[in-house]
């Protein structure tokens, strides 16, 4: 039901060249000097000058760094912390799908019902939003109002591109309507929620939605498709659609939960995998 984030988003990070990026890769078998050499010419092609190897041996998780730069040390510990971007969003969509299998949650319920409506300014189409729109983008938002890192975003005014569930249009303000939602329903906020859904049961230790101290030493900088240094992303607010920073071993005890059916019921897991819409 959600939207392809992880390909999306990787296939994103190659074609746009940007300085750092996570590498997530599941094999079977450990990786041969000739895959980790595939891997570094890959890296260095598209300009990339430190990538975070994980993948599965066993029962075993197994991850490495590799750079492609002598100004950049890979750290022998693997625990460099990236910025996920748009792949929080697949953590959040397992969340609710968590939720809608406890019955917290109706997929196809009015968020409205969850949440307050007041930035939306037609009320009457916003009362039509449903996390099942949400997760499949579709709900004829914009993908942000203003900046999300911005002051002003809060209370920014959202305008409707067309009516909900009528059309695809990727949109992480519908994500962040959601996670207001799921907020009211918990009664917790997001980081509280995501550790104790997620995180701790998968033993994801340097995941986070939101800033912490370590990650002052260990977040590395972001870099935007032209090349310009966006900092390490201490973003003002815990956001579900793009704020989760992690490593790539963490990461993959989350593919590995998403694609195995645990955590949720066999449904929602088919849901998850099931194609809702052409984009």
């Amino acid at each position: 039901m959600i939207y392809p984030g992880l390909k999306a988003t990787t296939g994103e990070c190659m074609n746009t060249k940007p300085f750092i990026a996570i590498l997530l890769i599941a094999v079977i078998s450990s990786c041969t000097p000739d895959y980790h050499d595939k891997i570094f010419d890959i890296a260095r092609e598209a300009g990339i000058p430190l990538i975070q190897v994980a993948y599965s041996k066993g029962n075993a998780h197994v991850g490495y760094e590799i750079s492609t730069v002598p100004e950049i040390t890979p750290r022998k510990d693997n625990n460099t912390v990236f910025q996920a971007a748009s792949l929080s969003k697949t953590v959040f969509a397992y969340i609710v799908m968590r939720m809608s299998d406890r019955g917290e949650i109706d997929l196809d319920r009015p968020l409205a019902e969850y949440a307050d409506i007041e930035r939306f300014d037609d009320k009457k189409l916003a009362r039509r939003l449903t996390a099942r729109m949400v997760l499949s983008h579709r709900t004829g938002l914009p993908n942000w109002a203003v900046s999300p890192g911005s002051p002003e975003w809060p209370e920014a005014p959202i305008v409707f591109k067309f009516r909900p569930d009528s059309a695809f249009s990727y949109s992480g303000e519908g994500y962040a309507f959601l996670q207001r939602a799921v907020e009211q329903i918990q009664g917790k906020r997001l980081e509280e929620i995501a550790q104790h859904e997620v995180f701790l049961p998968l033993g994801m230790g340097s995941s986070s939605y939101a800033w912490r101290d370590d990650y002052d030493t260990l977040a590395v900088n972001g870099f935007n498709r032209d090349g310009e240094d966006r900092g390490k992303g201490n973003f003002p607010r815990a956001n579900a659609a793009y704020t989760l920073r992690t490593t790539a071993e963490d990461y993959i005890k989350f593919l590995e939960a998403l694609s195995q059916g645990n955590g949720f019921g066999p449904k929602s897991r088919e849901a998850m995998f099931h194609s809702e819409v052409q984009a």
